[in-house]
């Protein structure tokens, strides 16, 4: 039996879920907000917000149901488990994890699906506020950081991931895809054909000299990275 896919899936039930909105409702006592009757499609009948009912995928139960198909499927592979983050952007698309913090993602909370709103590296991130896998299983808080070490944003096996200031994490970033050299901190000068070698760390912004070629002003941002302990990683085109 051919199995179906975790985007077919959700698919199927979203159309035979959903609710009908029968009109206006009085306005909430607490904040005066607009509300409306709604009925869902087991038949309940009830209130919610007017803003709310424009995403709202069912009664209370049947939200419930909802959430629970939306929990991502995932394979074993020794003390790895790979969990299907696919969207429609990004099928086929995967997350690693240690084994033993499943729970930890798995907690019933929303699926997890990729993302790629940071510069074009992909992560494992859930809900609108953009909620990172890899925040969640290093125990980031606040406005701490977490760094990729190898520069894949869907390795979060605890090996490849650490809690970090936003210097050492700035040392080990992915190349912009918008670069035009091919290296990183190496950015036409404007004198046509020549080019500028930059650099920049703990916020201070350094110009590193303006060269005729990218071989050399390449050489000598890389002299400056391995001068302030950039990562073997940091400009690679990912």
């Amino acid at each position: 039996m051919k199995r179906v896919s975790f985007i077919e899936e959700v698919r199927r039930y979203q159309e035979s879920a959903g609710v009908e909105i029968l009109g206006p409702a009085s306005n909430d006592p607490n904040n005066g907000s607009k509300r409306v009757h709604y009925r869902c499609s087991c038949g309940f009948e009830g209130c919610t917000r007017e803003a709310r009912a424009r995403r709202i995928k069912g009664c209370p139960t049947c939200a419930s149901k909802y959430n629970r198909v939306l929990q991502n499927s995932y394979r074993l592979d020794g003390d790895t488990a790979f969990i299907d983050i696919s969207t429609d952007k990004f099928p086929n698309t995967e997350t690693a994890i240690d084994a033993d913090q499943l729970g930890l993602a798995m907690d019933g909370k929303g699926r997890w699906y990729a993302a790629d709103f940071n510069k074009g590296v992909v992560y494992a991130v859930r809900s609108a506020k953009g909620t990172k896998l890899h925040r969640v299983l290093a125990g980031a808080k606040g406005r701490s950081v977490v760094d990729h070490i190898d520069g894949d944003g869907l390795n979060n096996r605890l090996s490849n991931i650490r809690v970090c200031d936003q210097s050492l994490n700035q040392r080990n970033k992915a190349m912009c895809r918008r670069n035009k050299s091919g290296v990183i901190g190496v950015v036409p000068a404007s004198t046509p054909g020549r080019w500028v070698a930059q650099g920049s760390v703990n916020g201070v912004r350094y110009s590193l000299g303006t060269f005729a070629s990218v071989e050399e002003a390449a050489e000598v941002r890389r002299e400056f990275e391995r001068k302030h302990g950039f990562g073997p990683n940091h400009g690679s085109a990912r």
